[in-house]
């Protein structure tokens, strides 16, 4: 009965509108608890069979993050097969996944990301391009992968919007500045010369040979102009999408509106944010006020 693995996958991808990264993960995990459990009929599988994969994934010294994601994943499939009627009860119910320890995002110093921008426009023959990169990574927040896909019809001059296909296929619309306007319009009168020999009309973002970018090709952008950079930092991309939270947050926006920004179904997703401005806060206090540093206090007696 594993060949329903197949039916699951075909499942994820018509019905959930999952990205192929994200089903490939999936069906890889549940491939190796398969493979753990010798085949076995489904039928036969039993709780116990799952938290002996969990603890041997524990031995083989496997990361909490990886390990709570393959019970996500294998606890997906029962629910699959149970909604369906192939088994009659989710063995993965009850069983709780190991304690993941709460990160949070880092954040970019405004005076590091104006400096960015301003190394990005010295790139030789892809300098509008690569600011345009930039731009729409923190401009705009968006996720790399969105910024990969977007179309020059998704752009909404008149108005200023980004047309956003975002995750599960869910469409948003973004708001951009006059920032991201500028790099837009010089980016476009240079982009032609690019397709000359290629038919990617229509991607917004291209590469040296004129195809579309790849999440890859926009990450070793970001990488390339950062090794230019005094700081030498290793940023990526998806470090430009948690400052432009942060920093809307830190000017007062409101955290639903950075919600729907973003893209997130859940605002506990969003609320990680708000821990990035407390430790600010905390920071703030125990440098300046004479009530956190005890030396202070005593300078000031």
């Amino acid at each position: 009965m594993w060949d329903r693995l197949q039916n699951w996958k075909n499942y994820l991808q018509d019905i959930k509108n999952y990205s192929h990264h994200t089903i490939r993960n999936y069906v890889s995990d549940v491939q190796q608890f398969s493979e753990y459990v010798k085949e076995a009929p489904l039928k036969n599988i039993r709780a116990q069979d799952v938290k002996h994969f969990l603890s041997d994934l524990h031995r083989q010294k496997k990361s909490p993050t990886s390990i709570a994601r393959k019970l996500v994943s294998v606890r997906m499939f029962f629910d699959y097969l149970e909604l369906n009627g192939h088994v009659s009860v989710n063995v993965t119910s009850g069983i709780v996944g190991p304690k993941l320890p709460k990160k949070i995002p880092n954040v970019l110093p405004l005076s590091f990301l104006e400096d960015l921008m301003t190394e990005a426009r010295k790139m030789l023959k892809f300098g509008e391009r690569d600011r345009l990169i930039l731009e729409a990574l923190y401009g705009c927040g968006l996720r790399v992968s969105e910024l990969s896909s977007q179309d020059l019809q998704d752009i909404d001059w008149d108005r200023r919007e980004l047309l956003v296909k975002g995750k599960g296929k869910k469409q948003r619309l973004v708001p951009y500045g006059e920032y991201m306007q500028e790099a837009l319009s010089e980016w476009l009168e240079s982009r032609q010369e690019f397709l000359k020999k290629t038919q990617a009309q229509q991607a917004l973002i291209v590469n040296s040979r004129g195809e579309r970018m790849t999440t890859r090709g926009v990450a070793y952008v970001l990488e390339r102009i950062c090794r230019r950079m005094p700081e030498h930092l290793r940023v990526s991309p998806h470090m430009l999408r948690h400052s432009f939270a942060t920093h809307l947050l830190d000017h007062g926006a409101d955290l639903r509106a950075i919600q729907e920004l973003l893209g997130h179904a859940h605002l506990a997703t969003t609320e990680k944010y708000t821990k990035v401005s407390m430790s600010r806060l905390k920071e703030v206090y125990r440098r300046n006020h004479p009530r956190a540093l005890r030396t202070k206090l005593k300078t000031i007696e």
